[in-house]
């Protein structure tokens, strides 16, 4: 099946021999989850690694790449509850301000061949409204079965103001909720309990002007 890609704007297209390259990559090492219709499949996709946020404690954790599988899997050990149909993989592990066209191709083709309807994408809160943007361009109206929920902000998880189990519930909650409802084909931006969908994405800024120059430009085109 051919692969539609949206571009950044700012950023060189892909080119064929990236395309070829991702293609190549999944079937040679597809992501290590359990590829099954009804295991919700947490993708994670980088994040805001270098951030202005410089924790005085040296102790606290470094952000896991995977967080919401992490925190959910802890959740579940401690407790005996949830993470019994939640499994994950990393597909980038890089700040998401360093994103380039060929990760969200590799992001849209991965969940492209996948068989898992309900899907979790974490990233940093700077791409997160372009990520956002191009997952709804491909798969949201009628374009799947799938359920995609977009989410970021995780400060280091032994801070006190952490907002790790704060933004992994509510995406979780909210992608059980449109999978009960016998929704398909969605594509929305959870952030601080907030759900933003179709339209509204392109709305969405997360950080103060001037703080990413590419949130401020039209975000994605077609190739």
């Amino acid at each position: 099946m051919a692969i539609d890609l949206e571009q950044l704007r700012d950023l060189p297209p892909v080119s064929e021999q990236e395309i070829a390259n991702i293609k190549n990559r999944f079937e040679t090492q597809a992501p290590p989850f359990t590829a099954e219709p009804d295991y919700l499949a947490v993708l994670a996709f980088g994040g805001t690694i270098q951030s202005a946020y410089v924790p005085a404690d040296e102790n606290i954790k470094p952000i896991p790449m995977n967080p919401v599988l992490e925190r959910t899997t802890e959740l579940g050990e401690k407790f005996g509850i949830a993470g019994k149909f939640i499994t994950g993989s990393i597909l980038i592990a890089k700040d998401s301000r360093e994103v380039v066209n060929a990760d969200i191709a590799n992001l849209i083709y991965t969940i492209q061949q996948i068989p898992n309807r309900k899907i979790v994408v974490t990233c940093g809160t700077y791409m997160l409204p372009i990520i956002a943007q191009a997952l709804d361009m491909h798969f949201a109206d009628g374009k799947s079965d799938k359920i995609i929920g977009v989410t970021g902000s995780w400060l280091p998880q032994a801070t006190a103001g952490q907002d790790v189990d704060y933004n992994s519930g509510a995406v979780i909650a909210a992608v059980n909720a449109f999978d009960m409802a016998k929704q398909k084909g969605i594509v929305f931006a959870q952030f601080h309990g907030e759900i933003i969908a179709g339209a509204d994405l392109a709305k969405l800024n997360l950080h103060p002007p001037g703080v990413s120059p590419r949130l401020a430009r039209p975000l994605v085109i077609t190739r």
